[in-house]
């Protein structure tokens, strides 16, 4: 008997061998979790692949010059060894830490003051900061940065 299934089963469209008929139509259940994961898998990538775009996208740039910090526009006290910046008020986030690239060198600053005088996307920052990039002398040089 088991050998007539076979030959049915591999020559003809009965599908009388039961486990044939699992391997072939799996159970509903089985069919929407794997859809469902396959969904979520492809969701999160897009996900992924957005995030890195956007994260690109809000990066800035301009100049970035020093100065001797004190009581900032955030209500702190800094010196010049603290790692600091002074944004224009239009970009200013008070505690918010941006990181900032030049040449291959990064550091990070905490926002604690305004630069009123800072066009959009310039920064102003301790020597500390500045330092990190390049001497004092130079006064001025021009940075990529991004929040963080």
């Amino acid at each position: 008997m088991k050998r007539n299934l076979l030959f049915l089963d591999r020559f003809s469209n009965l599908q009388a061998h039961p486990y044939k008929q699992q391997q072939q139509q799996p159970s509903s259940p089985q069919l929407l979790s794997s859809d469902i994961l396959f969904t979520m898998l492809s969701l999160s990538k897009l996900a992924i692949a957005l995030g890195l775009v956007a994260g690109h996208a809000l990066a800035n740039s301009g100049d970035m010059t020093w100065f001797d910090p004190g009581l900032g526009a955030c209500g702190a006290t800094n010196g010049p060894n603290d790692f600091i910046v002074a944004m224009s008020p239009g970009e200013m986030k008070c505690g918010t830490n941006i990181k900032i690239n030049y040449k291959g060198k990064s550091a990070t600053a905490k926002i604690v003051d305004k630069c009123p005088g800072c066009a959009g996307g310039s920064i102003d920052v301790s020597p500390a900061v500045f330092k990190v990039f390049a001497d004092l002398g130079v006064g001025r040089i021009h940075v990529d940065w991004a929040y963080v």
